[in-house]
């Protein structure tokens, strides 16, 4: 009877082992099923929205001089980790060439913002007039782009001399619309072509420009608060003799720009 009982003793303490030996690994995959799981998410969430970008912190004071509305769309693109479009379209001096303005822009807001925060593209028109470009809507592709933000230079000094100033703001005012059609919500910037030396008629369409952007509730960026005065004889040092911005005139603009999209 003793020998018995020993038996079904040992018979069950070897059960007991046998069976918490399965369920402590069963608990141990479990574990180990549940943190993957975890990791993977956390993995999947860092590398669709840059949340931890290491510049998030400083957005509201970058993004300082811009209007509410926009400000919440950078913010907002940045968490869900989607670009920030900026269309850029003007005359022959709205050039990406290497020393341009427009790259000089682009290299600031990767350096502050963060590389990629903002998707630049950049268009500009040689030698055509406002109201050609408007009527044959010669920036369809830029318009596809769905900008946030439209910063338009609207071919001033292409037009001045040839187009009367009210005609050129005709042309800029169907051109916003063009693009308003596809982004609703775009924030549109205008800004003033290269200044030059003693501009005279040009610098009354400038004036002319800016009346329209307060009118029309549009920003209007001066970037000739950078350069020399027109009025001087400094002036023809910052652009060439087909009035383009040289070295000096393209670093005066982007330097601007850099520091009103960057909260200085």
């Amino acid at each position: 009877m003793k020998r018995v009982l020993y038996s079904v003793v040992c018979l069950l303490s070897i059960c007991a082992v046998i069976f918490g030996n399965r369920y402590y690994h069963h608990k141990l995959e479990q574990t180990a099923k549940a943190a993957k799981l975890k990791i993977g998410k956390t993995s999947a969430a860092e590398g669709s929205s840059p949340v931890s970008h290491p510049r998030d912190g400083n957005t509201k004071k970058l993004t300082k001089n811009f209007p509410d509305p926009l400000k919440k769309i950078i913010q907002a693109k940045i968490k869900k980790g989607e670009p920030v479009k900026l269309a850029i379209i003007g005359s022959a001096d709205t050039s990406e060439d290497p020393g341009s303005w427009v790259n000089q822009l682009k290299q600031k807001l990767d350096e502050r913002y963060g590389e990629g925060v903002f998707d630049v593209t950049a268009k500009g028109f040689k030698d055509d007039w406002s109201i050609t470009i408007a009527e044959n809507k010669e920036y369809k592709d830029v318009i596809e782009t769905k900008p946030d933000i439209l910063l338009i230079e609207p071919f001033l000094l292409n037009d001045s001399g040839e187009i009367r100033v009210e005609d050129t703001l005709g042309a800029l005012g169907i051109i916003i619309d063009d693009f308003k059609k596809k982004s609703p919500k775009m924030t549109v910037m205008v800004q003033p072509s290269v200044p030059i030396y003693k501009p005279q008629g040009y610098a009354e369409q400038v004036a002319e420009l800016k009346t329209y952007a307060k009118k029309n509730g549009l920003i209007y960026v001066n970037h000739w608060d950078n350069w020399p005065d027109p009025n001087s004889e400094k002036i023809k040092a910052y652009y060439d003799k087909d009035s383009l911005p040289n070295e000096k005139g393209n670093r005066a603009w982007a330097e601007y720009l850099g520091d009103y999209f960057t909260g200085n």
